[in-house]
């Protein structure tokens, strides 16, 4: 409760919390959580702190107990009244049950076992974006997330989720630039029924092109109904063997 009435004072919550407990033979417990967003509120607070304290192996080992506690705001930021609807009820009420319920789960498990998405700074689709721990990502990350895959008449342009490393295919393809008309992933020849693209993605200009080549993405869609995204790694005026991978699938 004092340490709320300072926070409000100055308009700003704890993003990070520092508890400290002095036992009465001398030794000292130290303690931190962080939060997803700016925190003011006690409960929460004793919340977080509560949750981190049942997963110690040891508990607190207070032996004679301690004599004196001492709480921190070890990170602040200001505090954002909350945005009302035309309905009263809070528009950010969700993404703040969401934030409490990654908290608590990050204060139990650990930060890296809590992640969310931050945007990157790469083209490549599978380096566009990185996860980080939930509590250290500005709470402006959670709507970024949130947001409606770009699509094409309904269809998304990319699978919502993508293989961790690009798979190699064998293609036939139209040349010099069209897509495959016939390919070969994981043993299985799969014919092209229907193709969109390209979508070109060229290599970043701030690592320099030497080994670095352009993609050509296209969305196929083989004799069976099944949908895949498949891009071709270099133009034939960068490599003389232009290589074809799988990168996802769309449901």
């Amino acid at each position: 409760e004092a340490l709320k009435a300072r926070l409000d004072g100055e308009g700003v919550g704890g993003r990070r919390f520092g508890l400290e407990l002095f036992r009465v033979d001398g030794a000292v417990k130290r303690l931190e959580v962080a939060c997803s967003r700016p925190l003011a509120e006690p409960r929460r607070i004793a919340a977080l702190f509560a949750e981190r304290i049942a997963s110690l192996n040891d508990g607190l080992e207070a032996d004679y107990g301690f004599d004196v506690l001492r709480l921190w705001a070890l990170k602040v930021q200001p505090l954002k009244a909350a945005t009302g609807a035309l309905d009263g009820m809070a528009v950010e009420s969700a993404d703040a049950e969401l934030d409490a319920l990654a908290d608590r789960l990050a204060v139990r498990l650990g930060d890296k076992a809590v992640t969310r998405l931050k945007p990157g700074d790469r083209r490549e689709p599978e380096r566009a974006c990185r996860a980080v721990p939930y509590a250290e990502a500005e709470p402006s990350v959670a709507s970024w997330a949130a947001e409606v895959p770009a699509a094409y008449q309904g269809t998304p342009l990319r699978p919502l989720k993508l293989f961790r490393r690009p798979e190699p295919v064998e293609a036939v393809a139209e040349a010099p630039d069209g897509p495959p008309l016939r390919f070969t992933w994981r043993r299985v020849a799969r014919r092209v029924a229907k193709a969109e693209g390209p979508e070109r993605i060229a290599p970043d200009w701030s690592e320099g092109r030497a080994g670095r080549l352009t993609r050509d993405y296209w969305r196929l869609e083989d004799d069976q109904g099944r949908r895949y995204w498949v891009f071709r790694h270099g133009l034939y005026e960068e490599t003389d063997a232009p290589r074809w991978w799988v990168h996802g699938l769309f449901p």
